[in-house]
């Protein structure tokens, strides 16, 4: 037994003299003393293992022996043995003896091995909060699966210092191989972050993953150190010897900080004493005064980042690069986090701008007012009931057919959907009226042409129907159709997601807008066992969206749309609804879009349709970590983050842009919200 650089006892494992020679060898005996010491792992063991590296016969019988409660496979492309080990063996294995799993990199998205959430500081509570679900204290055997990146002395004894044992006591540290580096490098690698702590604690984390993200090795004193293993006795050696660059955040309080201080000086001195160029490279992170920074900083090209650190990022990545600070390379770089992408073909996909609604090209042009008491769904035609009768584009004799050949009329107009009175007052009684018959008849050619074509329906909570298709019902369950551009695509409105063991179905909802001569398509998506039948639990449908479709974003809606739109239209320009013997609704099948290009947009592709004015306004700046602001939400949330909030706010701030019409809806239902509400009756 030895001792770690953490003062916790290290077990190694001793190998046997066969063990030495590094030749090919065939599974056999296991040295004794390596059984004896897994056998041996109690509730206090944290083993670190590379999964890979052992064979066959070593892995399985480590399993065996040590029986451990928990495994965290930190690797982003787990295998076991080599691959000499089948991932139903393993699971197997795990399974008897009560072993938990866990697929670390998976859950968290690490891609590369020196990803920064590996470092320890971040790793421990990245997998309480997004796998354990708890902060509670752990018991072992608890294995860590990792690559050479986290095979070291520092690693192991960091996690074990931060990972939580139920009894406060601590961690046995093991390991196999029995060869973790320690070996101090004399190459100066180390980007040192001297800040103060705990004043700017979180700026410096974010700097910190960044940089490690890039491929340097980064050391601040609340990270520790993120792509490398523990190479220095104090501080002070650290910046001495190892540092290429010693990268200060400067901010009001930072001023005062004698620690803060302190490492400024030996990296001053260290700067003039080697004869480094910018060695030491400053960064303002708030509104500390210029004329406050230090006399020996203040001589320095100091980095702004008070009002955007991604820029101050951009600026500092130039300094390290252009000075040739080693670095090692990752399998993905970050981006440029100062800048919104602007890829040409990106912004040529949106010079036109479509809408999830289509329009309505033409009604029938007489519609039929009957007196009928009672139930108007026993009738065999489209119809709607109104005050005092029913209306309906059929002609009188078809009506009259359904009564035995007498119907009492009560009036017939020249329909006219967009104008009020006209003629429509001949039917209806008011405007609202009528506009309700119309999208009930319209509604009732929507489902029957859907059904028509075998699609099958699904009610929704909202008490509307949603139309779908099932596995297998067009080839390949996919659709060819034209996008924005004119190019000829294909698109799968059916799929399977053998890891879920669902098929999904993107499903449609037409929702009439009688105002606007329009449809509006409500997009869904739908799940089912066997391609044909939705899964009746809302929750598990809820819960199979939620992770299914997170990553669905406003290119792949559209594109979906308008390949259920050609299946709609049969492959032609317009959707026809027959409501009527002889006559039918007809709908465009494609959605409206709008033309950037020109001052007053036009809807395109729908002929006879008006002009459409289109108002672009300036994206608003939104509050985002670190007291910074972005005008590109979801870029500046991957940047910083959000800004800190209350678990439990009194109040929620909202903001809402829309129509006059549904801000006051929006309004309504607020003032509704913050109400009293009582406890509803018993029964």
């Amino acid at each position: 037994m030895s001792s770690s650089g953490s003062g916790r006892p290290f077990l190694r494992i001793v190998r046997s003299h066969d063990d030495l020679d590094h030749g090919p060898k065939s599974i056999g005996p296991m040295p004794t003393r390596q059984p004896m010491l897994f056998s041996e792992a109690s509730s206090y063991t944290l083993g670190f293992i590379k999964a890979t590296e052992l064979d066959a016969h070593r892995l399985l019988s480590l399993i065996e022996q040590a029986k451990p409660r928990l495994i965290f496979d930190l690797r982003p492309a787990p295998n076991f043995a080599g691959g000499a080990v089948s991932r139903r063996t393993i699971f197997g294995v795990f399974e008897r003896h009560g072993t938990e799993y866990y697929d670390v990199a998976g859950v968290l998205g690490v891609s590369a091995r020196r990803d920064a959430l590996l470092n320890p500081a971040l790793l421990v509570d990245a997998i309480q909060v997004n796998i354990l679900r708890s902060g509670k204290g752990l018991s072992g055997p608890v294995f860590f699966f990792v690559d050479d990146d986290q095979f070291n002395e520092e690693y192991f004894s960091t996690l074990a210092e931060r990972l939580p044992h139920q009894d406060g006591r601590g961690w046995d540290i093991a390991c196999w191989p029995n060869n973790p580096t320690s070996k101090p490098d004399s190459e100066r690698r180390l980007v040192f972050i001297s800040h103060a702590n705990p004043e700017d604690n979180e700026v410096a984390k974010w700097l910190s993953a960044r940089l490690a993200a890039e491929g340097y090795q980064v050391w601040s004193d609340v990270t520790r150190l993120i792509g490398g293993e523990l190479i220095w006795d104090t501080i002070e050696h650290a910046i001495r010897t190892q540092a290429s660059k010693v990268i200060v955040l400067l901010s009001r309080k930072g001023q005062e900080k004698p620690g803060l201080l302190d490492e400024i000086n030996v990296a001053i001195a260290t700067e003039r004493a080697e004869g480094l160029e910018r060695f030491v490279v400053p960064i303002r992170i708030d509104d500390l005064p210029f004329t406050l920074v230090r006399a020996n900083l203040a001589r320095k090209n100091i980095i702004d980042g008070s009002h955007n650190l991604a820029d101050a990022f951009r600026r500092t990545l130039k300094i390290l690069a252009e000075d040739e600070v080693p670095r090692k390379e990752v399998t993905q770089l970050s981006v440029d986090l100062s800048a919104v992408p602007q890829a040409q073909e990106d912004q040529k996909q949106w010079d036109v701008l479509l809408e999830n609604k289509i329009v309505i090209t033409k009604w029938p042009n007489t519609i039929r007012k009957f007196c009928f008491v009672g139930p108007t769904d026993v009738l065999p035609f489209i119809n709607q009931s109104i005050q005092n009768g029913a209306v309906t584009f059929e002609p009188w004799d078809v009506i009259a057919s359904a009564f035995g050949g007498q119907v009492q009329r009560a009036g017939e107009a020249l329909l006219s959907p967009s104008e009020w009175p006209g003629s429509n007052e001949l039917v209806f009684g008011d405007r609202m009226e009528m506009r309700r018959a119309l999208s009930s008849i319209l509604r009732q050619g929507w489902d029957r042409h859907c059904q028509r074509l075998g699609m099958l329906s699904f009610p929704l909570a909202n008490k509307s129907i949603c139309w779908f298709i099932k596995n297998g019902a067009v080839n390949g369950n996919r659709v060819r159709y034209r996008d924005v551009s004119g190019v000829e695509r294909s698109k799968a409105l059916v799929g399977q997601s053998p890891r879920r063991g669902v098929f999904w179905h993107f499903a449609i909802e037409a929702r009439p807008s009688s105002p606007d001569n329009s449809i509006r398509l409500v997009p869904h998506v739908l799940f089912s066992y066997d391609g044909i039948t939705p899964i009746a639990d809302s929750a598990k449908q809820h819960a199979l969206r939620r992770g299914f479709c997170r990553s669905w974003w406003n290119a792949r809606w559209r594109d979906l749309l308008t390949a259920m739109l050609q299946f709609l239209s049969e492959g032609a320009r317009s959707i026809i609804l027959p409501v009527a013997t002889g006559d039918a609704i007809e709908v465009s099948g494609v959605l409206v879009s709008y033309d950037r290009a020109i001052e007053s947009a036009v809807r395109r592709f729908v002929p006879g349709s008006s002009s459409a004015q289109l108002l672009e306004f300036d994206e608003p700046e939104v509050a985002i970590g670190y007291g910074q602001r972005s005008d590109y939400p979801k870029e500046g949330l991957l940047q910083f983050g959000p800004v800190n909030f209350s678990r439990n706010p009194a109040v929620i701030r909202t903001g809402v842009v829309g129509t006059g019409e549904g801000i006051q809806l929006f309004q309504k239902w607020s003032r509704q919200f913050n109400s009293f509400r009582a406890d509803p009756a018993e029964g």
